[in-house]
C-alpha cells in the first residue's frame, strides 16, 4: 500500500521520521503506528451488516472520527457559513 500524501511525525526505537511522505506502507511501520485493534461484534440492521473496528494509535490512542452523516452535516454547516460570509463581503463591496 502506498501512502504518497501522508506527512507525519513518527517515532520507533532506532528512528525518527519527522515531515517524511510515506511512499510504502509496511508492516514495520504499521507496528509501530498502531497500538491494538479491536474488532466488535457485527450488527445486522438495515439490511446491512455493520463491523465497529476501533484501531488504537500508539501516540494519540482512540481517534473517534464522525459518521458519515455527521460529515454531511459538518460539511452543509461550513458550506452555508461560507455562503454567508460572501454575501456579507459582496454586500460590503
Amino acid at each position: 500500500m502506498t501512502c504518497d500524501t501522508i506527512r507525519c511525525r513518527i517515532e520507533d526505537r532506532n528512528n525518527i521520521y519527522f515531515g517524511t511522505v510515506l511512499k510504502e506502507l509496511t508492516p514495520e511501520l504499521v507496528n509501530t503506528l498502531i497500538q491494538r485493534i479491536e474488532v466488535h461484534n457485527s450488527d445486522r440492521s438495515g439490511g446491512k451488516i455493520r463491523v465497529k473496528v476501533d484501531v488504537y494509535f500508539t501516540a494519540a490512542g482512540l481517534i473517534d472520527l464522525p459518521t458519515e452523516k455527521e460529515l454531511e452535516k459538518l460539511i452543509a454547516e461550513y458550506e452555508k457559513e461560507h455562503a454567508e460570509k460572501n454575501r456579507s463581503k459582496a454586500a460590503a463591496s
